[in-house]
């Protein structure tokens, strides 16, 4: 019997590893957007410009202030006070602190007069200051004021001939103007607003002047 050896190695049957698959390939970015302008399409209409939004625009916050009632400074009390004193006349307050001088059994009661009378025109300027507010809307400055009985007084925005702004002596102390709207066919002022912010007296300013431009019939209004 014939010894036929060891097997061959390289002819053993012996299966090859096996291969591992391949990973799959990595998605590419997606290209980037042109940012060259594409060209219009000419049957296509133009956009229709943005329609204003209620209440914006320049001066919008501050007017909206005047769509609800407004009071003057606190300030204005003493504004009030001293315009009181004024109708009655200095030279007539003189005159009858001298009388109750020379009928006062003491000094003391006559210092207690006076702070009792300055009590008094401070009380009915607090009341009156409380009692007045103004606003304007629908076209109109509309006033509500009185101590006793309330009234309410409206002026047209088209009968408003000018808006003037002053700032006095004691007005620059507080940072305050006065402002008086001065109307068709009067002499005098029609309102005035002792003491208020500057703001408030722009915004009144511009009420007006816009009221003329809506209106371009009306002849325009002085703002001073």
């Amino acid at each position: 019997m014939t010894d036929l050896g060891p097997p061959d190695e390289s002819t053993s049957s012996t299966p090859p590893p096996p291969v591992a698959p391949s990973a799959p390939p990595a998605s590419l970015p997606p290209p980037p957007a042109s940012t060259f302008p594409l060209s219009p399409d000419p049957n296509e209409a133009p956009p229709a410009p943005d329609a204003p939004i209620p209440g914006s625009g320049p001066g919008a916050a501050g007017d909206a202030l005047l769509h609800e009632p407004q009071r003057q400074s606190l300030w204005a009390i003493i504004f009030l006070t001293l315009r009181a004193i004024r109708s009655i006349g200095i030279v007539q307050l003189v005159l009858g602190a001298g009388f109750v001088a020379s009928r006062s059994p003491s000094i003391l009661v006559l210092v207690l007069g006076v702070l009792v009378v300055a009590a008094v025109f401070l009380a009915i300027s607090a009341l009156g200051w409380w009692r007045y507010t103004f606003m304007v809307r629908n076209g109109e400055v509309r006033v509500d004021r009185g101590v006793l009985s309330r009234e309410t007084l409206t002026v047209p925005l088209d009968r408003v001939q000018s808006v003037s702004v002053e700032q006095k002596f004691l007005h620059r102390i507080v940072d305050l103007v006065e402002v008086s709207l001065d109307t068709a066919g009067t002499e005098t002022a029609e309102f005035t607003f002792d003491a208020v912010d500057r703001k408030i007296a722009e915004s009144l300013q511009r009420a007006a002047a816009d009221y003329r431009v809506s209106n371009p019939e009306l002849t325009d209004v002085d703002l001073v």
